[in-house]
């Protein structure tokens, strides 16, 4: 119906689709589609400037109004007349697909910034726990180090005292060993020289 009311209007001007296309600012094939009744793929606007173009009205479009010598009716009262009531019916359906196609652009918009969204969200906590993994490595690696440093304090001071005990006690050996031999010597001496008044003393 959408297609027969555009053909009326551009052959009442006798106008081709490429001077429709150039006065409504669409392309001809579009304008080709829609006169053969491919007007799924077009939307609102494109149909409104189309319309506009050929100067005829929505309200003539839609099946609300009729034109003059386009119904039965004498009073041209469409209420009843079934051909603007298919017309009514075809723009309901298209407008109904528009607010269609409509609707999924918006939401996919709206996706696909939740999504930009969610993915910068995602970046920039990850970037933050990278942050605080590093800090917290670095944190660990330094109470290592602190760790072994004090460990390897304690063992050398334990060491020191080790050296020194083993120092102590060599010499405590060695004094030992030469009183003992001190003694042996004088036991021996005593043994054979008996008299002798060092001795003796």
């Amino acid at each position: 119906m959408l297609s027969e009311y555009l053909k009326t209007l551009k052959n009442q001007r006798n106008l081709t689709n490429a001077q429709i296309g150039s006065m409504s600012g669409i392309s001809e094939s579009t304008v080709s589609r829609l006169l053969k009744g491919d007007a799924k793929s077009v939307d609102y606007a494109t149909v409104v400037e189309v319309i506009r173009a050929l100067g005829g009205s929505i309200d003539e479009a839609c099946g609300l109004i009729s034109a003059t010598n386009s119904c039965a009716n004498a009073d041209h009262n469409c209420t009843d007349c079934p051909k603007h009531a298919a017309m009514q019916e075809e723009f309901l359906a298209f407008y109904t697909e528009e607010i269609r196609r409509d609707i999924i652009e918006t939401t996919n918009n709206r996706v696909a910034e939740y999504k930009r969204i969610s993915e910068a969200r995602i970046a920039d906590e990850k970037a933050h726990f990278d942050r605080m993994l590093e800090q917290h490595k670095e944190h660990y690696a330094q109470l290592s180090a602190d760790k072994d440093a004090i460990h390897q304090q304690r063992i050398d001071n334990l060491m020191k005292i080790i050296d020194a005990r083993a120092k102590t006690i060599n010499r405590l050996f060695l004094v030992i060993g030469v009183m003992s031999i001190c003694l042996v010597a004088l036991l021996i001496l005593n043994i054979f020289f008996p008299t002798n008044p060092i001795l003796k003393w």
